[in-house]
């Protein structure tokens, strides 16, 4: 209950999409990059603090932990966000800033390797900049490029949708030994996620005869999981020291006041041990997206059963549409980058 709550690198990031978003929706692309600087610089330095050292005590305390690879969905960690590199990606690319939109598109694509709107938008900026070898590995990888036509316009498709799962508690008994030799078992309340993965209501829209597939950018629960993971080292270090201490506050009572003392403290310890299962509950569960070329003028989106989505494209100009889908909450953006 005293521990200050430290939100993971996964949701720093999204909460600095968040506020480049917001600068966005208020027209203000140079408040949009700093906070997507931000954003790409928690991952970045993520990264280099990802190197933990655990001993045998905790090796041995992870294998009874419960699996949480139905929810991970394999991914390598818990921090590396496709969304973040590809929002960023497309405010670089609104900016003219072409080299560092192809860096983060490339970013992207190397944590979404199957989402062939980011192949094609990989492979389109490895040409615009001249990047000829980039362009031939691409091409020998992926389905060839669809060039753009000069009268058209892009619209750039990104969808939330669900909420991301709570934590559970799950206990974990492990012994630990007193002074005489004696081993006690004592149960660790840790957090874990038991959901299944999470399954999208909505997977294409329509503009006009076109019915876009939308491709996952990220699953949010697959990083809170990863997260999770990665943390249970330090989590499951943390509470044996509590139980040892806990252990010799119940020697203490028991040796100078006998049997009262020792009900007491073990009522103490069941009571006082209760997982931390903080997180952001209000995180989207899984952003999608799609993109298309479309002739310059004025289109309509339909998903769902939602109402028509009236928006303009201009002539080689970006629009981006933001669609967020909650349970039976429905809101939409649109903005001319």
């Amino acid at each position: 209950s005293a521990i200050t709550y430290v939100p993971p690198a996964y949701e720093m990031s999204m909460l600095h999409s968040y506020k480049a978003l917001n600068y966005v929706y208020n027209s203000d692309l140079e408040g949009a990059l700093v906070e997507i600087r931000r954003a790409n610089k928690v991952q970045v330095d993520a990264l280099a603090d990802n190197q933990t050292q655990i001993n045998d005590t905790i090796e041995q305390a992870q294998q009874h932990y419960p699996s949480m690879s139905n929810v991970t969905r394999g991914i390598k960690n818990g921090f590396q966000n496709a969304f973040t590199f590809y929002l960023s990606a497309l405010l670089y690319q609104s900016d003219k800033q072409y080299d560092d939109a192809y860096i983060d598109y490339k970013k992207a694509l190397e944590i979404q390797p199957d989402n062939h709107y980011l192949q094609q938008d990989v492979m389109r900026l490895a040409k615009k900049q001249g990047f000829n070898q980039d362009l031939e590995e691409f091409e020998r990888r992926f389905s060839p490029l669809k060039p753009l036509h000069a009268n058209h316009g892009e619209v750039v498709i990104l969808v939330e949708q669900g909420l991301v799962p709570k934590q559970d508690e799950f206990k974990l008994r492990l012994p630990i030994y007193t002074s005489g030799g004696d081993a006690r078992f004592y149960s660790l309340a840790m957090p874990v996620y038991k959901d299944n993965a999470f399954i999208a209501n909505i997977n294409g829209v329509n503009i006009g005869s076109q019915n876009l597939e939308l491709n996952p950018l990220v699953h949010i629960e697959a990083l809170a999981a990863k997260t999770l993971e990665q943390q249970i080292p330090a989590r499951v270090s943390r509470q044996v020291l509590r139980l040892v201490a806990k252990e010799k506050v119940r020697a203490e009572l028991a040796r100078s006041t006998g049997d009262v003392g020792n009900i007491i403290a073990n009522i103490y310890n069941l009571a006082s041990e209760q997982a931390d299962t903080r997180s952001w509950l209000t995180l989207p569960n899984q952003i999608s997206m799609a993109r298309s070329s479309l002739n310059a003028g004025s289109h309509t989106l339909l998903i769902g059963n939602h109402a028509p989505i009236n928006f303009t494209v201009s002539k080689q100009g970006l629009t981006l549409i933001y669609l967020t889908s909650i349970n039976n909450y429905f809101n939409y953006h649109v903005v001319q980058l």
